[in-house]
């Protein structure tokens, strides 16, 4: 759906990754456009969600491994560490195992991230046990 907002902004609203988003844009976006944009948040949510059974973080979460991501996931990662540390493990991307568990579990997860040469690796816990 589209709207001609005030001053002539155009607002596209629309349901995605279980939220409800508004996009305000100077002009009114194409098909094309918003295709593009459908296929970026369908992208994220295939990669990040921890609610959907075949995204990567869920696999993740279930068993150790190489996991490749897409070159987003450096920059957005290196927040969610940075909070990890800031917040002694208060905020973490991770429902399970937090990353601070990752340095004595008993299984070996390794993360690449395209485009900023930079893996993570650790050890992290088995699912549900919170550490070793």
């Amino acid at each position: 759906m589209s709207e001609v907002a005030a001053g002539g902004d155009h607002t596209w609203v629309f349901e995605a990754i279980g939220t409800r988003w508004v996009l305000t844009t100077a002009h009114a976006l194409s098909q094309t456009q918003r295709l593009r944009v459908a296929r970026l948040i369908e992208d994220y949510d295939r990669t990040f969600s921890r609610f959907r059974e075949d995204s990567v973080v869920t696999r993740m979460s279930h068993a150790a491994g190489t996991f490749e991501l897409p070159e987003c996931a450096g920059p957005l990662l290196e927040t969610y560490r940075r909070l990890d540390e800031l917040t002694c493990g208060a905020v973490t991307p991770w429902s399970v195992p937090p990353w601070s568990t990752w340095a004595t579990a008993p299984t070996a997860a390794c993360v690449h991230c395209p485009g900023t040469g930079r893996r993570r690796s650790g050890r992290r816990s088995a699912p549900g046990t919170g550490g070793a």
